[in-house]
């Protein structure tokens, strides 16, 4: 009967080390056999992402890849609660890292860059929501020019303080050049080098500077910055680029109100469920579903005939919105429908129901006795079957309750033509024709013509119009209808 509807694979040890016995984090191998869910998406280069951690709550960080046929990578680093500089780390695709904080508080994520790849974050499953756990910090970029030329060696040596520390700091190098040797570096060592790297007209002056650098941002610190740059020869700028995020400037969350919360829920429809709601002098109710989530409800007025047909439909998330924390609530983002009605009551039947969201919520104003306002009711089936004898035949069924929905079923049936015309007080409330055949070539046509406005109780008549030049077989008709 046909109811009518309107890679986890193994951890880099190249990467991680079994215990790094640093205050703030524990670094291990992913041998822990925890079960993770993903809680956020980290997904842009260049940005931090702040995360509150209680003690001992184990996070796990593993490459979400793009485009299958291309190699994926993620940088970044992490930062305490204190933005003390904890670890950086280089994942390729497969490569994850487990932590465990033994301090809580906003621990900060800052990504370097992706490639291919966007960088997933992931609780065990004890800890998981369904809330995106990330909170963007702003980010403050800031550029010094450390040699521009046209032409000729290069031998450019510069000192400059940087505070506060940033988060991410590297040489950005275009144009041509032969065997550039770069470094940026404070008095705790390192921060960025490029060694021996050519470019020409032929090739990418930033890509082979990249290639041929390596990263250590352990080393970075708010003080002076060295700079030295030398290369046979150089036509283009190198650039120093560094990035600070600022906790200050984070947006507090706006307080969105619920937009129940004046209303009173008098009960929670799930699809194909009929429910009375008796108004005592209100004269409108309001229907509602969470985010992603589409449905359509039939309104019955008190003498059971279809009066609404409401489509719900809560915002849908887009993949962006996944993973950026858009200020948004469940409850700002759900579908909402105010009908307004002139009946002593109604009864609801939730026809479909898709998405996230596994209920329409059905509210009235504040009301106290809001159990004694809303009764779900019995859905009963009545049957009619009609004996393919290629004529026309009718038969009336009586119902007390509201149709809420018609199946069509046939038995030992080798060739077909049938119409289906069904009526009620209200006019007509559905006409269905198919044909089959199974003979020489199948084929098969299939229309139908539903008018949910005349959905109603009392006498429905069914006809059968028989059409097939072989007969035999039978065909019944479901009406299901909500039991008063």
């Amino acid at each position: 009967m046909r109811l009518l509807e309107g890679r986890t694979r193994r951890a880099s040890f190249a990467v991680l080390v079994a215990i790094s016995l640093v205050t703030g984090f524990l670094v291990a191998t992913t041998a822990t056999g925890e079960e993770y869910t993903t809680v956020g998406i980290a997904a842009d280069d260049n940005q931090a992402y702040q995360l509150e951690l209680v003690d001992d709550q184990r996070v796990k960080l593993s490459i979400d890849a793009g485009d299958a046929d291309r190699m994926s990578a993620a940088s970044f680093a992490v930062y305490d609660p204190n933005d003390q500089f904890f670890a950086a780390f280089d994942l390729e695709e497969g490569d994850e890292v487990e932590i465990i904080a033994d301090e809580g508080g906003d621990w900060v994520l800052f990504v370097t860059s992706t490639t291919n790849a966007q960088l997933a974050v992931q609780y065990a499953d004890e800890d998981a929501s369904d809330e995106d756990v990330l909170q963007e910090i702003p980010v403050r970029v800031s550029e010094h020019v450390i040699a521009s030329q046209d032409e000729g060696a290069l031998d450019e040596e510069l000192a400059l303080r940087i505070d506060p520390r940033p988060a991410a700091a590297h040489l950005d190098v275009d144009g041509e050049f032969e065997n550039l040797d770069a470094v940026l570096s404070t008095e705790k060592g390192t921060v960025h080098a490029i060694e021996a790297a050519s470019a020409n007209q032929t090739q990418d002056g930033a890509q082979q500077a990249h290639q041929a650098s390596t990263l250590n941002p352990a080393n970075l610190l708010a003080g002076t910055y060295h700079v030295h740059a030398a290369a046979g020869a150089f036509s283009g700028e190198i650039v120093l680029v560094h990035h600070a995020y600022d906790r200050d400037k984070i947006d507090p969350p706006e307080e969105v109100p619920d937009p129940l919360e004046d209303l009173t829920v008098v009960a929670e429809a799930q699809e194909h469920e009929a429910h009375h709601v008796d108004l005592s002098g209100v004269d409108e109710i309001v229907l509602a579903v969470d985010a992603d989530t589409r449905a359509n409800v039939l309104v019955y007025d008190a003498n059971h005939t279809v009066q609404h047909v409401v489509s719900l439909e809560g915002e849908r998330s887009s993949y962006s919105d996944r993973n950026h924390d858009t200020n948004e609530t469940q409850e700002d983002r759900m579908g909402i429908e105010t009908v307004a009605l002139d009946t002593e009551s109604v009864t609801l039947f939730v026809q479909t129901l898709r998405g996230d969201g596994d209920v329409v919520k059905i509210a009235l104003p504040v009301i106290a006795d809001a159990e004694d306002h809303a009764q779900e009711l019995e859905i009963a089936l009545e049957e009619v079957t009609f004996t393919h004898e290629n004529q026309a035949q009718n038969e009336t069924v009586t119902l007390d309750g509201g149709i809420v929905g018609i199946g069509i079923q046939s038995q030992d049936v080798v060739t077909m033509d049938r119409q289906v015309t069904i009526s009620g007080p209200e006019g007509e409330i559905a006409h269905i024709e198919e044909r089959f055949s199974t003979f020489g070539m199948a084929w098969w046509y299939y229309a139908y013509d539903v008018n949910y406005e005349n959905f109603s109780n009392g006498d429905i008549n069914v006809v059968f119009e028989d059409r097939s030049l072989l007969t035999g077989g039978q065909t019944t008709v479901t009406l299901a209808h909500f039991v008063p």
